[in-house]
Parts: structure tokens; C-alpha cells; sequence
């Protein structure tokens, strides 16, 4: 989950970054006819909540993981948003959870 503030001058960083979530909840949840139009709606919203403190103060410390979008995911209202947090879980709590993980690569 980490974002490079400074990978592009043309694109958001956050705009990028819930792009690649977005492909990436797409090849975990999305099955046969993929992520649907609310699905999406909920994704983009939960990632930009989940960044919005650390584009504010931009600590590597502060830099979300994927249990901060679960977390999230789990406070919107949809019954979506539980559904795509229920999808994810086995990469956050699961067996799958080394993605859950701040990185200790520094990135450029």
C-alpha cells in the first residue's frame, strides 16, 4: 500500500494508487463479471480515507496498510463494503497477511 508522492507530475499519486487497489480487489474479489460500479464507489472512497492522514503529514509511519483498508472498509455503510472486506481478509488476518505489512524499502 505504500504510495510514491512523487512518481509522476501528471497523475495524483492517490489517484494511482486507488487505481492499482482497485485492480487489485478486482482479481480478489471480482469473479466472473468483476467489481461492480458500487464496489468501486466504496473502494475509491475507503482508500482515500485511509491515505488522507498521511497525505497530510506524509511520516512513513503513518503510511496505510491493508489492514487500515479493511478497517475502513468495514466502517462504510454499503453491504458491499463488508463483502469486499470479508474478500480481503485472508491477506489481512489470514494466512495469506505478509501483505499486512509496512515495507522497510525506502522508496524514492
Amino acid at each position: 500500500m505504500d504510495i510514491n508522492l512523487n512518481y509522476s507530475e501528471d497523475d495524483s499519486p492517490l489517484a494511482l494508487k486507488s487505481d492499482f487497489i482497485l485492480s487489485l480487489c478486482e482479481l480478489v474479489i471480482g469473479g466472473k463479471e468483476g467489481l461492480q460500479p458500487v464496489d468501486k464507489t466504496v473502494i475509491d472512497r475507503a482508500v482515500r480515507n485511509v491515505y488522507r492522514p498521511f497525505l497530510a503529514d506524509p511520516d512513513p509511519e503513518k503510511m496505510p496498510i491493508l489492514g487500515d483498508l479493511y478497517d475502513e472498509l468495514l466502517k462504510q455503510p454499503e453491504p458491499e463494503a463488508a463483502r469486499i472486506a470479508a474478500a480481503l481478509e485472508l491477506y489481512v488476518s489470514g494466512s495469506l497477511n505478509v501483505f499486512n505489512h509496512r515495507t522497510n524499502e525506502l522508496l524514492d
